[in-house]
């Protein structure tokens, strides 16, 4: 059964994550890999790990880059998933507010942003235990 292999590369610049690009490749090779870093590397890799993602559109990519990461070195997400859910919910209020307020084209945005910023909070909600989901 092929087994899948995360390859990441992080470019940092004074201690910070600026940028990272991943990729997904399919291998034939058995067992978890190891990666380790030195230094501020490895505590500004450790921050971003641990930190909740700023935008709905980076839960696709950075949230379950982190939550692959998390769950190969072994470690809960728990904490992540509830700091991620307090990002999220302002969100979906800011949005709502602006929609009651809106017409047009602008409505239907502001309804689509909801819907993936909400279906985001139920991703949430389906892969924490039920413990952890509030603090």
């Amino acid at each position: 059964m092929p087994q899948v292999q995360l390859i990441v590369q992080a470019r940092v610049r004074r201690a910070t994550i600026v940028s990272y690009e991943f990729q997904w490749i399919i291998l034939r090779a058995p067992g978890p890999g190891r990666v380790a870093g030195e230094g501020a590397g490895r505590e500004a890799a450790g921050r971003w790990l641990h930190a909740p993602v700023e935008h709905v559109r980076e839960i696709r990519s950075e949230l379950l880059l982190k939550l692959a990461l998390l769950d190969r070195a072994g470690e809960d997400p728990a904490a992540l998933l509830r700091a991620q859910r307090a990002v999220l919910e302002p969100i979906v209020e800011a949005i709502e507010s602006r929609r009651a307020r809106s017409a047009g084209f602008d409505s239907t945005l502001l309804a689509w942003r909801r819907a993936t910023a909400v279906a985001a909070l139920d991703f949430l909600d389906t892969i924490a235990p039920a413990e952890s989901r509030h603090p």
